[in-house]
């Protein structure tokens, strides 16, 4: 299997991901201060702008995109991060020996033309299907070199699907991936969502309402509709 594969199937789940992370610390948040992350503990942390509250959160270090060698380092593969921090990394690595993807189990991974936040954004996609729908991180450490953690807690823990995220997420991860069949049977399958087939495409039943996915004859995801349910 090809990383491109791994990515394009956590599309929704990314984007479903990050949107979370966005609504509580994003920029206009109560918590959208400044950041720290202290990697021999583990744990990220974010001011608020507004209290003496600060977010809190586990974090993982996945691994950091460097323009110096043009090359990812998963952190695995790196003596200074050696430790518990590393532990998610080496999770992504052994989904990648299950599913024989070299860019999950191979130390050093050329960036090729891919610039160093798309490579760390690409490796947190991976992330989400060997830990769960958990957001990524991405830092800057220092000469073009981007870090990238992935976050856990209870508060970072999705709520239950609903037909208006759903919608949103979709269109976000369609507009910077193609998007098809086995991308939205990935987020049915991780968020417990029934997907049931139509003559054109896939009928997901949530709580609050339906979303209908079109697809074309090569699978791919070319519309979308959705409609509310009475509470």
């Amino acid at each position: 299997m090809q990383l491109d594969a791994l990515v394009h199937d956590a599309a929704i789940l990314q984007a479903e991901a990050q949107a979370h992370l966005h609504d509580l610390i994003g920029s206009g948040t109560r918590f959208d201060g400044s950041w720290s992350v202290d990697l021999g503990l583990g744990r990220f942390s974010q001011s608020s702008t507004t209290s003496d509250e600060t977010f809190t959160a586990r974090a993982g270090l996945l691994g950091s995109a460097a323009p110096g060698p043009g090359s990812w380092l998963w952190a695995w593969a790196n003596p200074q991060h050696d430790g518990p921090v590393a532990e998610a990394a080496r999770l992504v690595r052994d989904l990648g020996e299950r599913l024989q993807v070299a860019e999950l189990t191979s130390a050093e991974v050329p960036l090729g033309e891919r610039a160093p936040r798309d490579v760390a954004w690409r490796m947190g996609a991976a992330a989400i299907l060997a830990l769960g729908p958990w957001p990524t991180y991405t830092f800057d450490a220092g000469g073009g070199t981007v870090g990238a953690l992935v976050l856990t807690s209870e508060a970072l823990r999705l709520p239950a699907p609903s037909t208006p995220r759903l919608l949103r997420c979709i269109g976000e991860a369609a507009q910077s991936h193609g998007l098809g069949r086995s991308s939205v049977l990935t987020w049915a399958s991780q968020r417990g969502v029934t997907a049931t087939p139509t003559p054109d495409g896939l009928l997901l039943r949530l709580a609050d309402g339906d979303v209908a996915v079109r697809l074309d004859e090569r699978d791919r995801v070319v519309g979308m509709t959705g409609s509310s349910r009475p509470a």
